[in-house]
């Protein structure tokens, strides 16, 4: 896990960019992998999307957290401003995830494939699709402020990530205005964890200290 760091240093990228904040998140990611993947331009990154609707009364609480993924090939960034690097990443995202007829057909076709297909024949597509990919990324929400229950105060909150049969899983964790990443690596990946997080420290210190690129 990173330090946490105040979720206004995101707001600095989200202004001067015209970005959202997952987008500002992912961007600081791919541009602390670009110092340390010399010989890779891209990674194939998955980003959930959930669409369990809210709801509006408690008959239509739904225990089960619907979700699908988009795999998008993301370039890594040696700066945010050159060529609309961050701006660009943050279109990419945009298109995948809120256009419509873009989200409406790989639901449909999985659940088309998914009645047809046997066991087996699923089970091959999805571990060759795993195999291209190089990470999920994923925003996780908390409370906004700290948040007190039975007169106990909760003071720290972090979700508890496995890479599962991915490579790596990155989550963007916010709690109480405060964010940070929390990334687990499988542990056959020959890489080192720890300088990605000290990457990723120091591009979150440039922008809080004003040095955008």
């Amino acid at each position: 896990m990173t330090k946490w760091y105040d979720i206004s240093i995101i707001k600095k990228l989200r202004q001067k960019y015209n970005v959202s904040f997952n987008s500002s998140a992912i961007g600081i990611f791919l541009k602390s992998e670009y110092k340390l993947l010399k010989n890779v331009k891209g990674l194939n990154i998955v980003i959930p999307c959930g669409y369990t609707p809210l709801p509006e009364n408690i008959e239509q609480v739904q225990l089960k957290n619907l979700a699908h993924g988009f795999m998008l090939h993301l370039p890594l960034i040696n700066n945010y401003n050159n060529n609309n690097n961050l701006y660009n990443i943050h279109k990419t995202i945009k298109n995948h995830l809120f256009n419509t007829s873009v989200t409406f057909m790989p639901i449909f076709l999985f659940r088309i494939i998914s009645e047809i297909f046997p066991l087996f024949i699923l089970n091959f597509i999805g571990n060759n699709i795993l195999l291209k990919t190089d990470m999920l990324i994923s925003n996780v929400p908390g409370p906004e402020m700290k948040c007190n229950v039975c007169g106990c105060e909760l003071t720290d909150i972090y979700p508890v990530v496995s890479s599962g049969r991915l490579k790596c899983f990155v989550t963007i964790t916010s709690f109480n205005k405060m964010f940070r990443y929390v990334i687990s690596f499988d542990k056959s990946v020959s890489y080192d964890l720890d300088e990605l997080i000290n990457e990723i420290e120091n591009n979150i210190e440039m922008i809080k200290n004003e040095v955008l690129e």
